[in-house]
């Protein structure tokens, strides 16, 4: 009696398992799809990446550093308006510098 109701509940555990791990599995793999995208930018375009740095590298350090320690994902990171504001403003920055140059 006892061998049967153990092997029912453990597939009933294997089963909500497999269910409850489904979005995890979505969310870890939508946070790696992102990570290995911006990885392609900063160690495939070391142009892009020396002006990403030049001009909004406090931004893009306290950026990482909030991924790093696990307070913000890459999604939420990406998600605020304000991080491309702050990207748009500095190049409108470094074009009125050259024009005045």
């Amino acid at each position: 009696v006892g061998a049967p109701s153990f092997a029912s509940f453990a597939r009933t555990m294997a089963r909500s398992l497999l269910r409850a791990s489904v979005p995890l599995k979505k969310h870890i793999l939508g946070e790696l799809r992102i990570g290995r995208t911006l990885a392609n930018l900063l160690y495939g375009w070391p142009r892009t990446t020396r002006w990403l740095f030049r001009h909004c590298g406090q931004a893009l350090c306290e950026a990482m550093t909030e991924f790093i320690m696990g307070r913000k994902t890459y999604r939420e990171l990406l998600a605020r308006p304000e991080n491309y504001f702050r990207l748009l403003v500095n190049s409108h920055r470094i074009l009125d510098r050259a024009e005045l140059g």
